[in-house]
């Protein structure tokens, strides 16, 4: 990636979020605000930017698939349950405060290294439950094979 900053996804996109259970869902089909927490030390969520095709056929929508845990520990092992969509617009226009001067944004940033052209970073103002909690609630629900 070059140290240029990234391109702001256009409103009228959307994005794909990959889900795992039990830790981005309830037992409803809810999405826990945990499926939008951020990797430790950033503020920055990956997506995938759907108008890009050959993410959206890698994303095996409907697959339910387990995942072992890196260590070993099969009391860590997750369940890839498919993807969610959100708009990038109503992500970029959702107010994230009481005083509605904080928002979110999505940024693209493709991940040529790992053929995944189709990367995008939806960036917090800050990592809060409520924050987290307000993105779940603009996402689909799982999304099904067509």
């Amino acid at each position: 990636m070059s140290d240029e900053k990234p391109e702001r996804v256009p409103d009228n996109e959307n994005v794909l979020r990959r889900i795992f259970s039990p830790y981005h869902i309830n037992e409803d089909g809810s999405l826990k605000s945990s499926a939008f927490s951020p990797s430790s030390n950033s503020l920055d969520i990956s997506v995938n930017r759907e108008a890009i095709a050959d993410f959206a056929a890698n994303c095996e929508i409907g697959k339910q698939e387990e995942r072992p845990s890196p260590d070993g520990n099969p009391v860590k092992a997750k369940i890839f349950r498919g993807c969610v969509r959100g708009n990038v617009g109503e992500i970029h226009n959702k107010h994230m405060d009481e005083e509605k001067s904080m928002y979110c944004e999505v940024l693209a940033t493709p991940d040529y290294e790992n053929n995944n052209p189709s990367h995008a970073d939806l960036r917090l103002p800050k990592n809060t439950r409520g924050i987290r909690k307000k993105l779940a609630d603009l996402f689909s629900n799982l999304l099904e094979p067509e």
